[in-house]
C-alpha cells in the first residue's frame, strides 16, 4: 500500500472537499480535547459545517438557503442516529438492557425530530430540483431507494411504539426493534452518502 507523496496532499487540500475536511479535523480535535462545554459545542456546530460544505449543497456557499437547510437537515439526521446509536451500545455492551422508560424517551424526542429530517429532506429536494432541472436517472433511484428506506426507518419506529403501550412485552423485544431500525438507519445513511457523491445532472 503505497502513501500519497506530498504533492498529491497539496492538490486535494486546494480543492474545496479537501478543505472542508482539513477544517473537520480541527474542528474534532477541538471538541475531543477542549474541557469547556462551549468550545466542545463550537467543535460540534464546526464539524457539521464542515460536512456541509463538503456536499453538494457547499457547492454555493454558505450565503445560500439550500446550505442552511442541509445544515439543518443534517443536524437533525445526527441527533436522531446518536441518540439510536447510544441504545444500540447499550445493548450490545453487556450491561443490563435498555429499559422501558428509555425507550419512551427516546420515542418522544425521536418523532418529531425525525418529522424534522423528513420535511427539511423533501424541502432541500424541492429546491434543488428547481436548482438543477432534470436530475440524472441513476440519482432518481438513489433518491427512490432512500424513500424507501425512510418508510422502513418509520415502519420500525412505529411498531417499536406499539410494543411501549404494551406491558407484557419482553425487554429483549424491545432491543430487537431498536437494532431493526438501527439496521436501516445504517443502510439510509450509506444511500445518502452515496447521493452526496452523485452529480444531480
Amino acid at each position: 500500500m503505497e502513501f500519497p507523496n506530498s504533492e498529491e496532499v497539496t492538490q486535494v487540500l486546494n480543492t474545496s472537499f479537501g478543505i472542508a475536511w482539513l477544517m473537520y479535523g480541527a474542528f474534532l480535535l477541538m471538541a475531543a480535547m477542549s474541557k469547556s462545554r462551549w468550545l466542545v459545542l463550537v467543535g460540534l456546530m464546526g464539524m457539521l459545517l464542515s460536512m456541509v460544505l463538503s456536499s453538494h449543497a457547499g457547492d454555493g456557499g454558505i450565503g445560500q438557503l439550500i446550505f442552511w437547510i442541509d445544515f439543518f437537515h443534517l443536524g437533525c439526521v445526527l441527533i436522531w442516529l446518536g441518540g439510536l446509536t447510544l441504545m444500540l451500545v447499550f445493548r450490545l455492551s453487556g450491561a443490563e438492557k435498555t429499559t422501558k422508560g428509555d425507550l419512551q424517551f427516546f420515542s418522544r424526542l425521536a418523532l418529531p425530530v425525525f418529522m424534522l429530517i423528513l420535511g427539511s429532506g423533501v424541502t432541500r429536494a424541492v429546491f434543488q430540483y428547481y436548482e438543477e432541472g432534470v436530475l440524472e436517472q441513476a440519482y432518481i433511484v438513489m433518491l427512490i431507494i432512500k424513500i424507501g428506506l425512510v418508510m422502513g426507518v418509520i415502519a420500525c419506529a412505529w411498531q417499536l411504539r406499539c410494543k411501549l403501550q404494551q406491558t407484557d412485552v419482553k425487554a429483549s423485544a424491545y432491543d430487537n426493534g431498536v437494532s431493526l431500525e438501527y439496521f436501516f438507519a445504517i443502510l439510509l445513511l450509506l444511500v445518502t452518502g452515496l447521493l452526496t457523491q452523485l452529480p444531480p445532472n
